[in-house]
Formats: C-alpha cells, sequence, structure tokens
C-alpha cells in the first residue's frame, strides 16, 4: 500500500518541476499610433510589427492616420503599405488575355520600398498603451 503512495507523491514531484500544461503564452500588449503622409494623416493602409526572431508579425488597419491593435514586445521591423486602383499597363507587343481585359484595374501600393518591401521603420514595444507615429514622405 505504501508503494503506490509513494510512486502517486513522486509522479506529483515531477510534475510540478516539469512545468504542466505546455508553453507559456507570448505576453501581447496594446498599441496604437498614427500614420501621416507628407504631413497629412494616411487614408488607409496597413502597418505591420514584424519580429527578427521568428514570431508571428502583428497587423493593424489604418484608418485616417490611426490604427490599433496588439503585438508581442521587443524590438520590430515596421512596414507601411497603402493600396490604391491603377489600370493594368500591359508591356508593349502583349495582347490581353483571360483576366487581363483593356482598362481593368489592379490594386498597387504606392508608398516608398523603405517603408515596406526595404523598410527602414523601426520601433520597440515595451508595455501596454506604447503609441507610435510614423510621419512618411512620398519622395
Amino acid at each position: 500500500m505504501q508503494r503506490p503512495i509513494l510512486a502517486l507523491a513522486f509522479v506529483a514531484v515531477l510534475g510540478f518541476f516539469s512545468g504542466c500544461g505546455g508553453p507559456t503564452p507570448e505576453k501581447m500588449y496594446k498599441i496604437s499610433g498614427s500614420v501621416s503622409l507628407d504631413g497629412k494623416p494616411l487614408a488607409s493602409g496597413e502597418i505591420t510589427f514584424e519580429d527578427s526572431v521568428g514570431k508571428a508579425p502583428a497587423t493593424c488597419t489604418i484608418n485616417n492616420g490611426q490604427f490599433e491593435g496588439t503585438s508581442s514586445g521587443g524590438k520590430k521591423k515596421v512596414l507601411v503599405s497603402s493600396f490604391k486602383e491603377e489600370e493594368m499597363k500591359l508591356p508593349k507587343g502583349v495582347k490581353t488575355g483571360p483576366g487581363q481585359e483593356a482598362g481593368a484595374k489592379s490594386k498597387v501600393n504606392f508608398l516608398p520600398e523603405k517603408y515596406n518591401t526595404a523598410t527602414t521603420l523601426s520601433a520597440e514595444v515595451k508595455q501596454d498603451g506604447d503609441k507610435f507615429e510614423f510621419k512618411l514622405d512620398s519622395k
């Protein structure tokens, strides 16, 4: 009778020290801020806070120059994109085909690469309520 009780106590202590329940979820922080382009609020777009160590990025919608969302803590690369519809332009000599009707529209990111694919923007998320301000220029 004493052996099963001892074995049970051993398993309980082992479970306590091994940390039951799997990995601890990442702490998320509320973030918000503003994005302007040439001194005016960016009408619409997306802002992404990307971590360099492989954590999931946080993407927030920009409306009238304002955004809010949640992000894990730490230093982040910041990418901003905003799209406008443009008529698709086909290279000279290329004829239209399926999905390429004359006058068809496509969405194009009109912000300079230095704010998205080759971003120079960064931020550090430290605590709940962090506010960020990004002043972009179209040149």
